[in-house]
């Protein structure tokens, strides 16, 4: 499927959801509703909601609270949005503190703040994170320009607004409200504003006709008054040298002097930060004596067992083994420590020939391996040798690059692609590498069919064997292609449901002990199984868990005790009924408690060697987990406080903590400590590379001025002495006047073009908007450009703009649009695409009796078969919330219970029960109470028509939404501030 390009209508119908319904209703997602009374405030003791406002206050605080390095810089801006009207042009700004508030509102941002998420993975749904809140509040100034541009706006004031939804609670419940949504009364209103506004406008463009006015004339109309929301992108091919600072990794020296020069001369840039006096309580529940008082009841610990039964079930399980024969399309090759994985072998025709091509995965990379094109040959039928060229590589998505030499990572991945004679027929493919050599049988391998085929073949061959009384074991030893099992006589982990793929899962537990299945596919290939024993499911008893429920239970009320004593530390301290001091020595567990709690003044981030030995043992346990750096919810929490406040109760994964701000002190110069060294010999020894880069780039310029980007591309390749190959041909690739989210239309270009395979690095984008601006790009080379990967050469070779999707294309579309209003062969089409959401399935009316010990299930079954009544023993020994019902629940239909319940409540005649079954929340008795009332197939009736009607309207409604915004976006002009949004 091709990529979807920025703003084309794919990219938008794949992010319509997040972008355009976003833009109208963002902030009324933080704009609270107005809708419940005052009761609840007044019913409280005044004392006690003070308490609760002060901490609701603060951890609205510290949600709200804007990282100190963009205190200064809130009302920078990060993009400027134009939108030109007949008589002007109208410009807004968005800052650095709505980019920011977007951000934090989004709950990705909270997923990002977790410390366990690894920092790489981090920076990457980061950067994701902030081009789409940033095209989110693009397209909301885009709307609020067009209704300046078309006098729309709300006929009632910002403080008129405000005044009502004050009265709809009370005004001190609305203050609470405003203070967790960390907005001011100004702010609240412009944004209520701005939603009235977005309804107007949705409102204006949602203007329907009947359906007997959207004549064709009428369509062709809209269409000529609206092109601009049916252009598509202009689109730009180029070449591309990229002369990268990472080319020098290695060359460049720095030395302990140039280090410490440095540092005497940027003194000033390697200061802490602000620094803090703290005190400290600390808390840990686990903590053997803490715990010593905590009782925990059988009432209890039953309680726990019944709420959670699923977590003891021990399911049903199978032990097997297995022989595997994959399709003769998926190989798996060896050379000492290297492995060569071949995979998805592919063919079509290419300007008249055959174009074959495979994935090949390459793992265990060794300094010494060395892989060339030569090393994959592929063999036809008439004994021609082919190689993979530039031709068949440019051909060929996601090519490896080859030739390799050496290991730069573990692993690689990519597409091979040769070139053969249209209808030549492949035979083998040999591998060669350090004189190794292996030729694999591909005859079947470029026909998935066949290749199953094959296998099939293999398999049965193999399964004959087994009837005629080999072992299975030694078989599988010889022939299966599993690597995991396959040495191992094909011997499998026992495995429940849902380990497996499914094929494989129904044949081994439909499959009696010590019977083999006939071949199994599955989509990696046949297997054979043998199943060599079964486990049955089965809850495990209250006696059997008891002591573990204990133990969690005694944790989590150890928890509750940690937290609630320093909640009644902190409500002392507000009280001033007693001292820090004093408290801490009462309660802290940690060593600053000898101290009274007090900590030595720290600075934020890692625990450098700017503190001495003892400080940063002790910094490290109590704010660090004994890690190198301040944890982050405690480091949020204290550098949010002014001397004297106390944090609210701060929960790590090492305990409870509780803080006092004592004083502030100012930043100091760090010391050049090892730490800093390192950091210093990074910077400079990247200004090094940079400069090797520049002096390379303007050589290439100087001695080369007339050549080509392809020709400077080959002096680099050559001057390098480096046989690897490098992405220098771009394109087609979508690109508009206003860089921005592209949704990886460019991702092939990522490390050369583009950053994060997104959006073009802005200088590149820069260049090419000023080459294309005149019409007169041809031939013209541009460089060196500097960006953040390095210094580039670009010439373009190819540009296309004024594109559009064509009036018979998208006319039927349009008719839809200005009338809402689906025809019926449109509702017959989603009817019959969804008729099974629309069947109503037969279902049965039964009671139930759920026990969690399976010695009282049978005795309650054993009263039931001498006649006592089910109703009766329901109210009595179910625990289910039916039990008050006599066990009566609504009906079920097929597949809606646990599989072995399901298939015996299926088998039963009216009156009759079940026989004891086990099942995830317990042991469960069933009786039909009455016979199945049968399903009904789904009909296209009146009260289904409408809800398919009103599907599509809404259908309709969004593709009115993505032109429009479409539209507005093929008029703007933005200019983003990248390293503004970079810092934020």
């Amino acid at each position: 499927m091709s990529k979807a390009s920025f703003m084309s209508m794919r990219w938008l119908r794949l992010h319509i959801k997040e972008i355009i319904w976003a833009t109208v209703l963002l902030f009324v997602g933080s704009i609270f509703v107005i809708g419940y009374g005052t009761s609840r405030a007044i019913k409280q003791q005044e004392e006690r909601k003070q308490q609760a406002d002060e901490s609701e206050r603060r951890a609205e605080a510290l949600k709200n609270m804007v990282p100190a390095h963009l205190q200064s810089k809130l009302n920078m801006p990060v993009a400027h949005v134009s939108l030109p009207t007949e008589n002007a042009s109208l410009t807004t700004v968005i800052d650095v503190k709505t980019v920011w508030r977007a951000i934090k509102d989004s709950p990705e941002y909270q997923q990002l703040q977790n410390d366990s998420m690894p920092a790489g993975i981090r920076e990457f749904y980061g950067k994701m994170l902030k081009e789409k809140a940033l095209e989110s509040l693009i397209s909301m100034a885009l709307l609020e320009l067009y209704a300046r541009s078309h006098n729309i706006k709300p006929e009632v004031t910002a403080a008129a607004i405000v005044e009502k939804d004050r009265q709809t609670i009370s005004p001190v419940e609305f203050d609470r409200q405003l203070q967790r949504e960390g907005l001011s009364i100004d702010e609240y209103g412009q944004q209520r504003l701005k939603q009235l506004t977005y309804q107007s406008v949705s409102q204006k463009i949602m203007q329907v006709v009947a359906p007997a006015s959207a004549t064709e004339d009428f369509i062709k109309k809209y269409y000529d008054e609206n092109k601009i929301r049916f252009k598509d992108d202009d689109q730009i091919s180029f070449n591309h040298l990229l002369v990268s600072p990472d080319d020098y990794t290695g060359i460049a020296e720095v030395n302990e002097a140039e280090i410490k020069d440095y540092f005497d001369k940027h003194r000033d840039e390697f200061k802490s930060s602000e620094r803090l006096a703290l005190s400290h309580i600390y808390i840990d529940p686990n903590e053997t004596g803490f715990k010593a008082g905590i009782e925990v009841s059988d009432a209890e610990i039953r309680r726990q067992y019944t709420d959670n039964l699923d977590r003891f079930k021990n399911p049903e399980k199978v032990k097997a083994r297995h022989i595997l024969i994959k399709p003769k399309n998926s190989f798996d090759e060896k050379f000492g420590e290297l492995s060569i994985n071949l995979r998805n072998f592919t063919s079509a025709e290419v300007d008249g020939k055959t174009l074959y091509t495979f994935d090949a995965g390459i793992a265990n990379l060794q300094s010494s391996t060395s892989l060339s094109r030569s090393d994959f040959v592929l063999i036809t039928a008439d004994g021609e040798e082919l190689t993979a060229d530039d031709a068949s590589i440019e051909k060929t998505e996601n090519a490896l690059e080859l030739p390799i030499n050496g290991a730069t990572k573990n692993a690689l991945f990519g597409k091979i692609g040769i070139f053969a004679k249209a209808g030549s027929n492949p035979v083998s493919l040999v591998v060669t590498n350090a004189g190794e050599r292996r030729e694999i049988d591909v005859t079947a391998a470029f026909n998935p069919e066949k290749a199953f085929e094959a296998a099939l073949v293999e398999i049965k061959d193999i399964e004959k064997q087994i009837e005629e009384g080999k072992d299975f074991a030694e078989l599988a030893k010889i022939h299966s292609q599993d690597p995991g099992s396959g040495a191992k006589g094909g011997e499998l982990d026992e495995f429940a449901r849902g380990a497996m793929v499914k094929p494989f899962e129904d044949a081994a537990f439909s499959t009696a002990i010590g019977k083999i299945t006939e071949p199994v596919k599955t989509q990696f290939g046949y297997h054979l199984i043998k199943v060599e024993g079964k486990t049955a499911e089965k809850v495990k008893s209250f006696d059997e868990v008891k002591t573990e429920l204990a133990i969690e239970i005694k944790d989590s009320q150890a928890s509750i005790k940690a937290e609630n004593t320093l909640e009644t530390v902190r409500q002392k301290l507000n009280y001033q009924s007693e001292t820090f001091e004093n408290l801490a020595k009462l309660h802290s567990m940690a060593p600053s408690r000898k101290d009274g709690g007090k900590l030595p003044i720290i600075f934020s981030g890692e625990i450098t060697d700017d503190y001495s030995a003892e400080q940063k043992k002790m910094i490290s346990a109590e704010l660090g987990n004994n890690s190198t750096r301040i944890t982050k919810e405690i480091e949020s929490a204290v550098f949010a406080l002014e001397p004297g406040e106390v944090t609210n109760v701060i929960k790590t994964d090492n305990g409870y903590h509780l803080f006092r701000l004592e004083s502030k002190h100012p930043p100091i110069n760090l010391a050049l400590t090892p730490t800093l060294k390192l950091r210093i010999h990074e910077i400079l020894e990247k200004e090094a590379r940079i400069k090797l880069a520049l002096a390379k780039s303007e050589k290439l310029r100087t001695e080369h001025p007339t050549a080509s980007v392809a020709e400077l591309a080959k002096i680099a390749a050559e001057d390098k002495k480096s046989e690897k190959e490098v992405k220098s041909t771009f394109g087609p690739l979508p690109i508009t006047a206003n860089p921005g989210f592209s949704s990886y239309a460019i991702s092939d270009g990522t490390g050369e073009i583009s950053a994060d395979g997104r959006t073009y690095l802005p200088e590149l984008h820069a260049t090419f908007m000023n080459l294309i601006k005149d019409g007169k790009w041809a031939n013209k080379v541009a460089g060196p450009i500097k960006s953040e990967l390095g210094y580039h050469f670009v010439e373009i070779t190819a540009y296309e703009t004024n594109r559009y999707e064509a009036f018979d294309d998208v006319k039927e579309k349009i008719r839809r649009m200005v009338t809402l209003e689906p025809s019926p062969e449109e509702i017959q089409k989603e009817f019959d695409a969804n008729i099974d959401q629309f069947d109503v399935p037969a279902t049965r009316k039964i009671r139930q009796i759920v026990i969690s010990e399976e010695r009282t299930a049978n005795e309650v079954y054993d009263r039931l078969k001498k006649g006592e009544i089910f109703a009766l023993l329901a109210n009595r020994f179910s625990i289910d919330g039916s039990a008050g019902n006599g066990g009566l629940i609504a009906p079920v239909r097929r597949g809606q219970l646990s599989e072995k319940l399901d298939k015996a409540v299926w088998s039963l005649k009216k009156g009759e029960i079940t026989e004891v079954i086990s099942t995830p929340y317990g042991y469960v008795i069933a009786m039909l109470e009455e016979n199945e009332n049968p399903g009904v197939k789904a009909s296209l009736t009146a009260d289904v028509t409408t809800q398919l009607k009103r599907k599509l309207r809404s259908t309709y409604q969004e593709d009115v939404w993505t032109h429009f915004l479409k539209g507005l976006n093929n008029q703007a002009y933005v200019i983003r501030h990248t390293r503004t949004l970079e810092e934020i």
